[in-house]
């Protein structure tokens, strides 16, 4: 009885806090303890300090994401109170639907429709998800509505409502540990998908901040062998990021990974600390790889990498280069790599090293032998189309080792697939015939609308 009153209270939330100005929206987002928690306080004081914590926990680029998803979920409803419908609530945590289908059983499409407004008809109709997080809900899962006055609710209030808690908790406790993002992908182009995580967590271990400070001023510690990677990367809607690898050997089941962005002149722009091992990954990493992912704007830098784990540590400084992209012409980081891995469902976009439903396991060390293929993935943005709607570029991928002249194939055009803004591009090169040694790899595109030609380079060794 106990837990039957805990959720049928659910539905009720958005009532009891609707006039509160400190939490008018994100009341959506907040789990039901931090409700409880929040109603403790007595002044207005505290209560701005709560939601100051609520920001600081999730970090800026989840409120962001969420401001931008709030504004497109109440346009779309045409209203703008709509965040607060049945309707707003299931979009903001949720996303858009895998599937709907009409009060008929009939599939009608994916996203999520034209008739959300008011003046919905009478009947009723079903939102289905393929892809949600697992601890929010596994399989394929419905949520059913049913217009009245001219909205659609819920037709069960109590189970989607407990559906919508376990996401706001999940999402809560993936800010609170840092964790990649991992919600439903599946989207009709311009509409919203749920608030990213926390992208950053603060440096708060001794052990890790000191690795950093040495590192980062050219005296990494070498107690652990570690190598890493430093890449960038755009989403389909522009957002600029970078990814970090790192890869080490030994026991790292209660290692932490530190990663430090560094400007020009030495000054910290970003830091963070997390557990080595992620014990939410979905596939889990392989043993002794660590990946994360942080928002850094546009500059020159350098990266300081490292593990500290048994009262040892180790660390590696890598330069990193993000580029301006801003509707410009340009090439993504190149990855080199052995293996890729098919996913049982998508991942968002800035998951590093993931394209929807493909990982690509980057070859850290970029080390190779003659019997690998060397896959290579790179992303094309900001390109143009022809009348066809196809990319307009051309690809020129040349080999060089050491010293020699490149080897270049013919250009060919650019073929991948294309996600709004940007093309990801993967093709391989056999390495039987390639001498051993060290190479370097150029992949140069030329948007030929524009005339642009944006070049990237990667090395390796083949032993």
């Amino acid at each position: 009885m106990k837990k039957f009153m805990m959720i049928c209270l659910l539905a009720l939330v958005a009532v009891a806090y609707a006039d509160d100005k400190f939490i008018d929206q994100i009341k959506i987002l907040m789990t039901q303890q931090e409700k409880a928690d929040y109603k403790k306080l007595k002044t207005d004081a505290e209560k701005q300090k709560f939601v100051e914590d609520f920001w600081a926990k999730r970090g800026n680029d989840y409120k962001t994401n969420f401001e931008n998803n709030l504004k497109q979920v109440n346009d779309h409803l045409k209203d703008k109170r709509g965040f607060e419908s049945d309707l707003g609530q299931t979009l903001l945590l949720l996303g858009p639907p895998t599937e709907q289908k009409d009060n008929k059983g009939k599939a009608t499409g994916g996203g999520y429709g034209e008739d959300e407004g008011e003046g919905a008809q009478q009947g009723n109709k079903t939102w289905v998800y393929k892809s949600l997080p697992s601890d929010v809900a596994s399989g394929e899962t419905s949520i059913e509505f049913k217009a009245s006055g001219g909205k659609w609710h819920f037709a069960d209030a109590n189970t989607a409502n407990a559906i919508l808690e376990k996401a706001r908790v999940h999402y809560a406790s993936q800010a609170s540990a840092g964790g990649a993002q991992s919600a439903p992908t599946t989207q009709t182009p311009g509409t919203p998908h749920p608030a990213a995580p926390a992208e950053a967590v603060a440096v708060t271990t001794p052990e890790v901040k000191a690795a950093l400070d040495a590192t980062a001023t050219g005296t990494a510690p070498k107690d652990i062998p570690v190598s890493g990677l430093a890449d960038t990367f755009m989403t389909s809607e522009g957002e600029t990021f970078a990814t970090f690898a790192i890869e080490t050997t030994g026991d790292t089941s209660t290692a932490k990974a530190g990663v430090r962005v560094l400007d020009a002149s030495g000054a910290t722009v970003k830091e963070t600390e997390l557990p080595f091992v992620d014990a939410t990954a979905n596939p889990p990493e392989a043993a002794g790889y660590f990946q994360t992912k942080l928002m850094v704007p546009a500059g020159d830098y350098s990266v300081a990498l490292v593990v500290v784990g048994g009262g040892k540590s180790g660390g590696v400084k890598k330069t990193l280069k993000v580029p301006d992209y801003s509707g410009k012409f340009g090439l993504s980081s190149v990855i080199l790599s052995k293996k890729f891995t098919q996913l049982t469902e998508a991942k968002p976009e800035k998951t590093p090293y993931t394209f929807g439903k493909i990982k690509v396991d980057p070859d850290v060390d970029r080390t190779f032998a003659k019997s690998n293929d060397l896959i290579i993935v790179y992303e094309v943005y900001n390109f143009q189309v022809d009348a066809a709607g196809k990319a307009n570029a051309e690809v020129t991928i040349s080999f060089q080792k050491g010293n020699e002249k490149p080897k270049s194939t013919a250009p060919s055009p650019v073929n991948g697939l294309v996600t709004g803004k940007k093309m990801t591009v993967p093709t391989s090169f056999p390495l039987a015939t390639f001498p051993a040694g060290d190479w370097k790899l150029i992949v140069s595109v030329t948007d030929k609308a524009s005339n642009q030609t944006s070049t990237q380079e990667a090395a390796f060794t083949i032993q």
